[in-house]
């Protein structure tokens, strides 16, 4: 029971740091039964304001930029407060290495929109044929294509894609069940879990062509970080 109760615990702390794909978001105050204040803002590290914001939704910044969301549109704004790239976007996620995942078609909250990827001046540099996406990471994204709804109702086919939206590991990772997909890169290594037999859920981690270097047998694993990855098993 014991170690039952721990790998629940590392689960969940896998889901909220290598598998989280939410992004961190603070809404400003829109209504005063919030008790947070009736102004927000910006702030430098000696504590002033760098600008102040309306009513709306923001990220953190990366890439220079921050996400906003303003009566249901996403665009981003850059360090003076002035949006670069208007808030027209269906639904987006934050810039990582000079790109952002954007809904390019479908409504937010829906799963079988399409999704490519726009640069900095919002120009849209990877068309809309993926149904999931994810950030990108030491030059390569996970992506899937297929699924969410049609013939499938689960997930789709997964790979990586490199910055010009060519796959560099093709789609292999099937997701129509929704147990086998991947993560992000980091030290050369990327995250995939896999079906197991008994349905349950193995972690293993490939490399940049797409195989495995360490088998799927583990039970819950985080990205490596200066080399050592911390992961658990069941003995």
């Amino acid at each position: 029971m014991k170690k039952y109760f721990i790998l629940v615990i590392a689960f969940l702390f896998l889901l909220t740091s290598c598998a989280g794909v939410s992004e961190k978001w603070k809404e400003s105050p829109k209504d005063p039964n919030q008790k947070v204040g009736n102004k927000g803002g910006f702030i430098d590290k000696t504590g002033k304001v760098v600008f102040e914001v309306k009513p709306g939704i923001y990220s953190d910044f990366h890439d220079g930029l921050a996400l906003v969301e303003v009566e249901g549109k996403r665009g981003y704004i850059d360090k003076t407060g002035t949006f670069v790239i208007q808030p027209k976007i269906a639904d987006a996620k934050k810039f990582r290495e000079g790109l952002a995942p954007v809904m390019v078609k479908g409504k937010k909250g829906y799963v079988d929109g399409t999704w490519g990827y726009i640069d900095k001046t919002g120009t849209l540099v990877i068309p809309g044929k993926f149904t999931y996406v994810r950030h990108f990471h030491e030059g390569l994204a996970y992506v899937e294509v297929g699924g969410y709804g049609g013939k499938t109702q689960g997930g789709g086919i997964g790979g990586y894609i490199d910055k010009k939206g060519d796959f560099v590991i093709a789609p292999q990772f099937d997701n129509r069940d929704m147990f086998t997909f991947g993560y992000d890169f980091s030290e050369g290594l990327a995250v995939v879990g896999v079906e197991k037999i008994g349905g349950k859920r193995g972690y293993g981690y490939i490399g940049r062509i797409g195989k495995f270097v360490i088998e799927p047998k583990f039970e819950a694993v985080m990205s490596f970080s200066e080399g050592l990855a911390l992961v658990w098993w069941v003995e």
